[in-house]
């Protein structure tokens, strides 16, 4: 196996802690004006996790092609330490968009958010279901809201795509945006 240099160690430490802040200021003090702040800082932080994801893919596969249908390729292209690092930017920059978003519902419902944004920021998958549990919300994927704003529908129509409801909310691909007071099949029959 490949081993790291000390610039991937370093790269790595920088990749790893640059959210930090954010999340600390999520889960220890929510409704602050100085988070507020902090976190609108993730948009430019976005923008540099994403350049380093790409400039780490593009760098990291060692002259192999990877075939994401094949995970023999997969593995063997994450074994490599650019490839690892491409994989774990992916995490890191997902688990704070996943963040965020539990922080701004949670701000927007009035409740805590603490324990699960604090298991999105740990394992990820495990905060959102906790936030599911929290909330009482189901996730369903791929399902279609009997009435949803006419832009939206528009949007989603042009896009071929289906978004995620989770309760009430629809969160779609295509705008990125969540959209409330939606009705799922049958509700109010």
């Amino acid at each position: 196996m490949e081993a790291f240099t000390a610039r991937d160690r370093r790269l790595y430490a920088v990749i790893n802690t640059c959210t930090a802040p954010l999340w600390l200021a999520m889960i220890l003090l929510p409704r602050s004006p100085v988070t507020a702040g902090v976190v609108r800082l993730a948009t430019p932080l976005y923008a540099v996790l994403g350049t380093t994801y790409v400039g780490l893919l593009a760098s990291g596969w060692g002259g192999e092609r990877v075939d994401f249908r094949d995970p023999a390729t997969v593995r063997a292209g994450l074994s490599r330490p650019k490839g690892f690092l491409a994989g774990w930017t992916h995490y890191i920059a997902f688990d704070l968009f996943v963040g965020r978003w539990v922080w701004e519902q949670g701000l927007a419902e009035r409740r805590s958010t603490r324990v699960a944004l604090l298991l999105t920021w740990l394992a990820g998958p495990a905060g959102v279901a906790a936030y599911d549990l929290e909330t009482g919300d189901q996730v369903a994927f791929g399902a279609w809201p009997t009435a949803i704003e006419p832009d939206l529908a528009a949007v989603m129509e042009d896009q071929r795509t289906h978004g995620v409801i989770i309760g009430k909310r629809l969160i779609t691909p295509a705008c990125g945006r969540v959209i409330v007071a939606l009705e799922r099949p049958g509700d109010g029959q």
